[in-house]
C-alpha cells in the first residue's frame, strides 16, 4: 500500500557510481568533511536540511561516557497553536531498527561501537493522525539521516529539529541549527494569513461606521 509520507519525503543521496573496468575510482568510506556524493552511504540515504550530494558530510566528536548515541530531538515552540507538536513524537531507527519510547528532548541509545545509520522524522499520534488535533501535523515528516561514529566508552550527540511544514526535511547534525527547517516560510505566511484578517477587520470596521 502507498505510504502519504512518502511523497514528501526529501530526494535521497545518490547512490555511488559503480565501475567493473580496471582502475576506476571506487566509492570512498563515510570521512567528516567528504561530500556524499560518491561516498559509501546506505542507497536510500535521505539528505538533512539544506544539505545536497556535495555538501560536506559532518564531523561527529564523541565525548567520554556511556557507549551510545544521544538524540537531541525538538521543535518549534512558537507556532501558531503551541505546543502542537506535543502531538506528536520523533521517531529514530538505527541501523534499520526502530528504537522504542522515543520523545522530544534526549533520547540516549546504547549501541555497540562503529559507524550506525541513524534515521529520524516526526511522526504523529493517532490522534494527530485523525486530526483531532488543531495545528499538529498529520502525517510523517522531516525524515532525515546521518552516519554517526561511536567509540568504546564515548557517547556521540546528535541533534533534531522538526520542520515546519511537511516540504522541509529535517535538520540533523553534530549542532543545532540557529533557525528551525521552514522557520521562513512559516513566518511569511502567518503573516500573510495576519494581513488577510486585518483587510477583513477593517472592512468589517468601515461597514459599520460608514456602511
Amino acid at each position: 500500500m502507498d505510504n502519504p509520507a512518502d511523497r514528501h519525503r526529501p530526494p535521497l543521496a545518490p547512490p555511488p557510481r559503480q565501475h567493473s573496468f580496471p582502475g576506476a575510482p571506487v566509492p570512498r568510506p563515510v570521512t567528516p568533511g567528504q561530500p556524499y556524493h560518491g561516498t559509501m552511504l546506505p542507497p536510500d540515504f535521505i539528505l538533512p536540511y539544506r544539505h545536497d550530494p556535495e555538501s560536506p558530510m559532518p564531523e561527529y566528536v564523541p565525548e567520554t561516557g556511556e557507549t551510545g548515541i544521544v538524540v537531541h530531538a525538538a521543535f518549534y515552540r512558537w507556532t501558531f497553536l503551541p505546543y502542537a507538536y506535543l502531538a506528536c513524537k520523533p521517531r529514530i531507527t538505527v541501523d534499520g531498527q526502530r528504537i522504542p519510547d522515543t520523545s522530544w528532548g534526549a533520547n540516549f541509545i546504547p549501541v555497540a561501537p562503529g559507524l550506525h545509520h541513524v534515521r529520524i522524522s516526526t511522526y504523529p499520534s493517532a490522534w494527530a493522525q485523525m486530526r483531532l488535533v488543531i495545528g499538529a501535523p498529520w502525517m510523517e515528516l522531516g525524515f532525515a539521516d546521518a552516519m554517526i561514529p561511536v567509540r568504546d566508552r564515548h557517547l556521540t550527540r546528535t541533534h533534531y529539529q522538526s520542520p515546519l511544514s511537511k516540504i522541509f526535511a529535517g535538520a540533523l547534525g553534530p549542532q543545532p541549527r540557529e533557525h528551525f527547517p521552514g522557520r521562513r516560510f512559516y513566518l511569511v505566511i502567518q503573516c500573510m494569513i495576519g494581513v488577510l484578517f486585518a483587510a477583513i477587520a477593517g472592512g468589517i470596521l468601515y461597514s459599520a461606521l460608514f456602511g
